[in-house]
């Protein structure tokens, strides 16, 4: 089950005609790129969809800042590993160690 988070008040966005009251949102889609050309300037890109499992209203936040290497840097191991081992679970890579 995704992970939800709760609006403490609910918001209602739209137009007067077709309103939509949000009261959560997941995280539906994360890109995040610390690219060679990136990483040497400080800065990564990251791109996040966050939608509504109601209305499935969507809202994109995207930053373009050091902000995106901290992140990165607080979970590349967790998710590197995760990645590999599916790539040689699903026999994209063959086996080897994560170093």
């Amino acid at each position: 089950m995704p992970t939800t988070f709760t609006l403490t008040a609910p918001l209602t966005i739209g137009t007067l005609s077709s309103p939509i009251t949000i009261s959560s949102l997941q995280l539906t889609n994360i890109n995040l790129a610390t690219t060679p050309e990136l990483a040497p300037l400080g800065t990564g890109t990251l791109t996040l969809t966050l939608t509504d499992p109601k209305s499935g209203a969507q809202e994109t936040i995207k930053y373009a800042d050091a902000s995106v290497l901290t992140l990165w840097a607080s979970i590349e191991s967790a998710v590197s590993q995760a990645v590999f081992a599916k790539l040689i679970a699903e026999g994209k890579l063959p086996a080897g160690v994560l170093a």
